[in-house]
């Protein structure tokens, strides 16, 4: 089984606040209280002790970030007692996430049905729809975080037959092997559920489109892949043209309650408008104006 030739290293993922409340953990909760307190990270962070360190046999890294004004702590810590075995199979494991990279992905992809055992399988890709937005406006911290979040998600709800693989970036792909379309309709219903739970414990909104694809033995790896990655970019398009629709929308209430504004302004003084009431019927104009070139961008 590929999980017993790659073992997965311990990786510990957690959003704690400075009292030590935990926001997101990729493990039990008990668990990473547990960690935290044999390596004494809150200690740490009270002295100001950030950024990348060996304790004992994790290497810890810690990072400040701020989640809507609020100071909290990201750290991923790494068990490295074993390290010639791990330095063995990271070259297939992505280092933030410890799920398969895109060079074990590259590995499979050639004999698949036989590495896996299967006679046919799911391919799923998903993909982060506003991971540099979160960068640019939050950090590239709240960033990696809403990657560790994402794939939490997918370890989770998976089976233990399947196969989840970071691609890089904002992009990642499971291998499900065996499984019946309602099985896998169920388990993208999961992923879909879970991540909003931990999203929202984690005070982020993290957006993820979904692409699913069926293939055996007989068809091309490539063929199956390239149709997960169609149906997920066209659920992408979708949603953005929705997005779209709903902004156009809103912005036509806010031209005509603009304009309903302008109607009502009455003359004073026999006709006459003061300087006071031109200005804002002005400002009122140019934001009509505006308001429709903006429409038009959409």
């Amino acid at each position: 089984m590929l999980s017993e030739r790659f073992k997965l290293k311990t990786c510990f993922a957690i959003l704690i606040d400075k009292s030590g409340k935990i926001y997101f953990c990729n493990r039990e909760a008990n668990d990473c209280e547990g960690i935290m307190n044999e390596l004494g990270i809150l200690s740490s962070i009270n002295e100001g002790k950030l950024g990348e360190r060996i304790f004992e046999d994790y290497f810890v890294n810690i990072r400040e970030i701020s989640i809507h004004g609020e100071k909290l702590y990201f750290m991923v810590i790494n068990y490295l007692a074993d390290k010639y075995s791990f330095l063995e199979h990271s070259v297939f494991l992505d280092y933030q996430t410890r799920l398969y990279n895109r060079n074990f992905w590259e590995y499979l992809y050639n004999d698949l049905v036989n590495l896996l055992d299967c006679q046919n399988f799911y391919v799923v890709i998903i993909d982060i729809d506003n991971l540099k937005e979160i960068n640019d406006s939050k950090g590239h911290g709240v960033g990696d975080l809403a990657i560790s979040i994402v794939a939490a998600t997918l370890k989770e709800s998976v089976r233990k037959e399947d196969v989840v693989i970071r691609l890089g970036g904002d992009e990642f792909l499971c291998i499900l092997p065996n499984i019946e379309k309602e099985v896998s309709i169920r388990l993208i219903d999961r992923i879909k559920k879970g991540l909003i739970e931990k999203s929202e414990a984690a005070n982020l909104d993290i957006g993820i489109s979904i692409g699913i694809s069926f293939g055996d033995k007989f068809e091309c790896v490539e063929s199956i892949v390239q149709r997960a990655d169609f149906n997920m970019y066209t659920e992408k398009r979708r949603k953005k043209t929705n997005n779209d629709a709903e902004k156009s929308k809103k912005i036509n209430e806010l031209i005509e309650t603009t304009k309903l504004l302008l109607d009502n302004i009455e003359e004073i003084d026999g006709g006459l408008v003061s300087t006071e009431v031109l200005k804002k019927v002005s400002s009122l104009r140019q934001l009509v104006d505006e308001l429709t070139i903006k429409k038009e961008c959409i």
